[in-house]
């Protein structure tokens, strides 16, 4: 059984990407009525926090910065565009200029 002695594992890296990047950008691809898509949004933002939460506990500084820089991102775009995603938002923002 393979031990997680380094900070830096990729396996922690792949749960901290997961987590933080691509589940609220998958969440935000689905379509669901007004009610449902509030309480989607809201648990991708929480999966985010958890995302960087995990991060600051298991992971190195640099990842656990970038996972807390991208988590206030998300949390952006969702205030301000309405979707749980800063990529997403990129997308948006891009479109429209």
């Amino acid at each position: 059984m393979h031990s997680q002695s380094s900070p830096d594992s990729s396996s922690t890296n792949r749960k901290v990407l997961g987590w933080v990047l691509l589940l609220p950008l998958l969440v935000s691809l689905v379509k669901l009525p007004f009610w449902l898509a509030i309480t989607l949004n809201l648990m991708a933002i929480a999966a985010s926090v958890y995302g960087f939460w995990f991060a600051l506990r298991h992971a190195g500084k640099g990842l656990a910065v970038f996972a807390g820089t991208i988590t206030l991102l998300n949390i952006a775009a969702l205030i301000a565009l309405s979707t749980p995603s800063a990529l997403k938002g990129l997308y948006y923002l891009a479109r429209i200029y």
